[in-house]
C-alpha cells in the first residue's frame, strides 16, 4: 500500500510542480495531451499491467472421457469419466499476487520515466525557441541599424560627402547580419516543426519573452534531499529489487509439493466404480536451480542500485552546481552590458567624426557577440537546470 502511495505522488506532485512553478508547465501540458507517442505509451502500460495479472490463479480443470470397446463383444464396453483440478502449495497464491501488483508498479513507473523522458525533450525544444527568438530579435535590431548606416552612406555618397570604401564596410555589415537573421529563422522554423510534432501535429506558439529562473536551494545536498524521491530511475530499480525478491519467493513455492483432487467413474456392463481421486506432485529436479538464479539476479539488482544511487546524485551535483554557474556568469554579463552600453555614444561620436566606420563596426559587434554570450549563458542554464528537474515534468 505504502509503494501504491509514492507511486501515487511520483504522478501526480511533478503535474502540480510544472502547474505552479514552472513557466513552461502550460506548454508542456499542452504537449501531453496531444502527443501522439504518450498515447501509445499509455496502453502499453494498460497492457503490461494486464500481463501481470496472468498466471494468478490455479491451472484450467482436466476432464476426460474415454469410450473402449469390449472384445469378444459379449463383455460389453467400459465407459471411463474423470475431473481433477491441480493445485500449487497455497503460499505460491500469496506470492503470485504480491508479484502481479509489485509488476503493475513497475508498469506505471516505466510509463512515468518515459514520460518524463518526453517531457525533457520537449521543455529543451521550448527553450531552444524562446533563445533562438531572443536572438532574432537583438538580430533585427543590429539589422535595421546596418540598414539606417547603408541608407545614410548611400545618401553622403550621392551628395559628395562620403566615400565609397565606407559605403562598401556597410554594405558588408548589412549582407553579414541579414545572413545569420536568415539562419536564425531556419534554425527557429525547424525547432518550431519539431514541437509541432511533439504536439501531436498542432501548432503550439511559445509566447514566452523571456526565461524566468525558478530559485534554487543554496545548498545541493538539502536539494537533493527533497527531490531524490522522485528519481524515476531509482524508483524502477527499488521496485525491481521488490518484484525480484517475490520471484524468488513464488519460485520456492513452486518447489513444494502440488495436490490434485477430483473425481472419477469406471463403467461396464454389470459393474460400476466411481469416487474421488487425490494427487501430489513432487518437483524434485524441473526447478532446481531456477531459485538460485533468481537469487543471484535479486543480489546483481541490488548491486545495481546501490552504484546508481551513486552515480545519480553525483550527476545531480554536477548538473546544480552548472546551473549555479551559468546563471552567476549570465547575472555578470548583464550587469557588464548595462554598464558599457555605448551605443548612443558611438553613434554620436561616428557622426562627429570622432572614430571610423571601422572602429564603429568593430566596437558594436564587440558588444554584440557580447549579448549573444549572455543570451548563451541563459540558455545553457535553463538547457542545464531541464536535465535537473526532469524527474519532476
Amino acid at each position: 500500500m505504502m509503494r501504491k502511495i509514492v507511486l501515487a505522488l511520483m504522478v501526480l506532485l511533478p503535474i502540480l510542480s510544472v502547474s505552479a512553478q514552472d513557466p513552461l508547465g502550460s506548454l508542456l501540458a499542452t504537449i501531453e495531451k496531444n502527443n501522439i507517442s504518450l498515447k501509445s505509451l499509455k496502453e502499453e502500460r494498460e497492457a503490461a499491467r494486464l500481463a501481470a495479472s496472468v498466471n494468478l490463479y490455479p491451472d484450467n480443470p482436466e476432464i476426460e472421457y474415454n469410450y473402449l470397446t469390449g472384445s469378444p463383444s459379449v463383455i460389453g464396453n467400459r465407459h471411463d469419466f474423470s475431473i481433477r483440478q491441480s493445485f500449487d502449495f497455497p503460499t505460491a497464491y500469496i506470492y503470485k499476487s504480491k508479484l502481479s501488483a509489485s509488476g503493475k508498479i513497475l508498469s506505471d513507473i516505466t510509463y512515468v520515466k518515459s514520460r518524463q523522458e518526453l517531457l525533457l525533450e520537449a521543455r529543451k525544444l521550448c527553450v531552444d525557441l524562446i533563445y533562438q527568438d531572443k536572438l532574432l530579435r537583438i538580430a533585427s535590431l543590429r539589422e535595421e541599424d546596418a540598414n539606417r548606416m547603408v541608407v545614410a552612406y548611400r545618401k553622403m555618397l550621392d551628395e559628395g560627402k562620403g566615400n565609397r570604401l565606407d559605403l562598401n564596410r556597410a554594405m558588408i555589415a548589412l549582407a553579414q547580419i541579414r545572413s545569420e537573421v536568415l539562419m536564425m529563422k531556419s534554425l527557429r522554423d525547424g525547432l518550431q516543426s519539431r514541437l509541432n510534432v511533439m504536439n501531436g501535429g498542432e501548432s503550439l506558439d511559445v509566447n514566452i519573452a523571456e526565461f524566468i529562473q525558478i530559485p534554487l536551494p543554496a545548498s545541493f545536498e538539502e536539494w537533493y534531499s527533497n527531490y531524490s524521491g522522485q528519481i524515476s530511475e531509482l524508483a524502477l530499480l527499488r521496485e525491481l529489487v521488490v518484484s525480484k525478491d517475490l520471484s524468488v519467493k513464488v519460485q520456492r513455492s513452486l518447489t513444494l509439493p502440488k495436490f490434485s483432487a477430483g473425481y472419477m467413474s469406471e463403467k461396464v456392463p454389470g459393474e460400476q466404480f466411481q469416487g474421488v481421486t487425490l494427487g501430489m506432485s513432487l518437483p524434485l529436479w524441473g526447478n532446481r536451480n531456477t531459485v538460485r538464479t533468481l537469487k543471484a539476479e535479486h543480489a546483481s539488482i541490488v548491486y545495481k542500485l546501490s552504484e546508481e544511487e551513486l552515480r545519480i546524485k553525483a550527476e545531480m551535483n554536477i548538473l546544480f552546481d552548472r546551473v549555479i554557474s551559468f546563471r552567476a556568469m549570465a547575472e555578470n554579463l548583464r550587469t557588464t552590458l548595462r554598464d558599457t552600453d555605448n551605443d548612443m555614444l558611438l553613434k554620436r561620436a561616428l557622426e562627429l567624426g570622432e572614430i571610423t566606420l571601422m572602429d564603429y563596426l568593430l566596437e558594436y559587434d564587440r558588444y554584440y557577440d557580447l549579448q549573444k554570450e549572455w543570451l548563451g549563458n541563459i540558455h545553457q542554464s535553463e538547457l542545464t537546470y531541464s536535465d535537473l528537474i526532469k524527474s519532476s515534468l
